[in-house]
């Protein structure tokens, strides 16, 4: 069966980055949202991207809880390697493009870095959150057609303005708004 010229699929449609990146798309987007396709149940990625047959498909759906990744550790591999290994053999199978967004998280053994990574650097992650979309990045890449986009400090305003504390831009707002003195890591 032949695949749906220019429609792209986009998961976690509802999140910042893919609410944004179907708002840029337009009507070749074809949104997500975890109602549509949630990403810990196997035969629903198969089931959906089989009846879709997107030319692309941009994985945005993502567990971003840095710091309880720590300790929920299963659940966020779940959605961060699990789930793109899964994308990416439904992909294969109606020969879709996978484009998978990872993060700069992915690098972090060095400390005392100064210049900006390379795509060709060696990874190392320093936490759970880190080493899950590496381990995503590695699953995403057994997909025969594939792309891998390394992001940092995502924002955007919501769709009736600013979706506050979701962020680091509009974290910070809020934080200056209630403190006198700010202290943010470099």
């Amino acid at each position: 069966m032949r695949q749906n010229q220019n429609t792209i699929a986009v998961t976690g449609a509802t999140g910042q980055l893919g609410r944004e990146i179907c708002r840029q798309l337009g009507p070749a987007a074809v949104p997500l949202p975890r109602q549509q396709l949630d990403l810990t149940q196997p035969a629903m990625i198969r089931d959906v991207l089989e009846t879709l047959r997107p030319e692309v498909v941009i994985n945005c759906a993502a567990w971003t809880a840095v710091d309880a990744a720590e300790h929920e550790s299963a659940a966020c591999r779940l959605v961060n390697a699990a789930a793109v290994e899964r994308l990416a053999a439904a992909c294969n199978a109606i020969d879709a493009v996978l484009v998978q967004v990872s993060t700069d998280y992915v690098f972090g053994r060095d400390a005392h870095r100064r210049s900006p990574y390379a795509e060709t650097d060696a990874t190392g992650p320093v936490n759970e959150y880190g080493a899950s979309k590496l381990a995503g990045e590695q699953a995403a890449a057994t997909a025969a057609r594939h792309l891998i986009v390394r992001t940092c400090g995502l924002y955007s305003a919501g769709p009736d303005g600013p979706v506050r504390g979701r962020n680091f831009a509009d974290t910070m707002l809020a934080l200056a708004a209630e403190r006198d003195e700010l202290k943010i890591v470099a």
